[in-house]
């Protein structure tokens, strides 16, 4: 179950916490400064972190001194994340080798807090690992899904999945042409929150931190009581609050349709015209009039949540919420009042993320009508991966039980519109220098006899 919860008493935090309340399930925004004042013992580092900075205890201590405070906390706390990933279930697996961090032959770099830089260069360690780390995590399909790492060029691997929400938990990373060098990152935020930087900030994100991993047991901040990680702030974490309805214990998948999404000018009209609104006119709007009818926020979504058995924000801030998210991309409210008016292949670019060469499917990039170049790519989301867009249909009802806010629309999208080819992805990544570097995936789907954006999400 996913939780938000104080984790210190400091004033700061608790203001944090309360204006986190105002949010709803997207995650809480930026907390800059909650937590950052911890510090990480090098005296409690286990020999298996300690190994990483050196050969000798002179080595490790001069190796650790030299690094800043965000990256010993991002050291430390992405190590012990993936050496206590089997802690509790170690004796429940039927897998005889599980990943673990032994499998990290080397860390190469540290990324800390990077000022100035996108989320996928901060908050991550670089790492070498053994040749057959990709192959195991690969195998244990129970615990981790093939990840589209939409900024990462060149690299394709696996993440968590925590709640069945395929933009949460540990990410795994493998270069595609030598499978011994790559990348480790939990993230922690949904939606707009996934955006930043600190998406990936273990100090920022400490309560969520103790509630998948436990205490860091070198940080000198301390995580609230487990009582109290349970029942703290689940509004916000998109929660169920109360029992879900009695169910069969296994539903059956929805049978996809025959055919092609029936893309047409319409609908690259509908995409292009959000994209300029957002950022190139940077008109609110104008970009909300591209939201179709049944989103992530509409009042028929939240009755939905909310029967389902999860708290939602009320009615009337649907608007607030979107904008929420129209002003997350923006590096400064300067920069969103700043129109652009070049093209809008100045401010947008794609690259197609990697998949792990086992995939047996391959994405598939529908060529969009209308320009012979958009700045952005058009995914038929039945082409990607089990569980790298939404949860697998074929969970149980006890899995889905599980679900966050963010897992349980996902899911609805896909029976109801993805299924039916009447939803695709659109992809793309942040150049202009007033907007935040990072990457959006968009759900449009068709409803109302029109195409309209459902749902948006940062990547990584």
């Amino acid at each position: 179950m996913r939780n938000d919860a104080i984790g210190s008493s400091s004033r700061i935090q608790l203001l944090w916490l309360i204006s986190c309340l105002m949010v709803f399930v997207t995650g809480c925004p930026p907390s800059d400064g909650a937590n950052e004042n911890g510090t990480v013992d090098f005296g409690q580092l286990n020999p298996t972190q300690l190994k990483f900075l050196g050969s000798s205890q002179d080595s490790q201590r001069k190796s650790w001194e030299s690094l800043s405070g965000s990256e010993q906390l991002e050291f430390a706390g992405v190590a012990q994340a993936l050496a206590d990933y089997y802690r509790e279930l170690l004796l429940r697996l039927a897998l005889e080798n599980p990943p673990s961090l032994e499998d990290v032959v080397k860390v190469t770099k540290i990324n800390g807090s990077e000022k100035g830089e996108a989320s996928a260069s901060q908050f991550n360690l670089e790492v070498r690992w053994t040749a057959s780390a990709k192959a195991l995590f690969g195998q244990d399909k129970s615990h981790w899904w093939t990840h589209l790492a939409w900024l990462h060029p060149g690299y394709h691997g696996y993440t968590q999945i925590k709640y069945w929400d395929p933009f949460l938990g540990l990410v795994v990373l493998f270069c595609d042409k030598d499978v011994t060098y790559g990348q480790i990152h939990i993230d922690f935020r949904d939606l707009i929150w996934h955006f930043f930087p600190n998406n990936g900030n273990i100090a920022a994100n400490y309560d969520y931190y103790c509630a998948w991993y436990g205490p860091l047991k070198a940080y000198s901040i301390g995580c609230a009581p487990e009582n109290e990680l349970s029942k703290q702030l689940s509004v916000i974490a998109g929660l169920r609050t109360v029992p879900p309805r009695a169910a069969p214990e296994t539903e059956n998948a929805t049978t996809s349709a025959e055919g092609e999404i029936p893309l047409d000018e319409n609908a690259m009209n509908a995409v292009e015209g959000l994209l300029k609104a957002w950022y190139r006119d940077r008109e609110f709007s104008s970009f909300i009039k591209y939201v179709a009818s049944d989103n992530f926020y509409a009042h028929s979504a939240l009755y939905q949540m909310r029967a389902a058995g999860y708290s939602t924000i009320p009615e009337k801030d649907f608007r607030k919420s979107w904008r929420e998210i129209f002003e997350g991309a923006f590096t400064s409210p300067s920069a969103r009042h700043t129109r652009f008016r070049g093209e809008l292949t100045r401010e947008l670019s794609f690259h197609a993320p990697s998949l792990p060469p086992e995939v047996p499917n391959r994405l598939i990039f529908n060529k969009a009508p209308g320009k012979a170049e958009h700045p952005f790519r058009v995914l038929d989301p039945l082409s990607a991966p089990e569980g790298s867009l939404f949860p697998p249909l074929t969970l149980t009802v006890a899995e889905k039980n599980k679900f966050d806010a963010v897992a349980w629309y996902l899911d609805h999208l896909n029976r109801n519109y993805a299924q039916k080819k009447q939803l695709f992805v659109v992809g793309y990544a942040t150049n202009d220098p007033g907007l935040v570097r990072e990457g959006g995936v968009q759900y449009w789907i068709y409803k109302d006899g029109k195409w309209g954006l459902a749902f948006f999400h940062g990547n990584d």
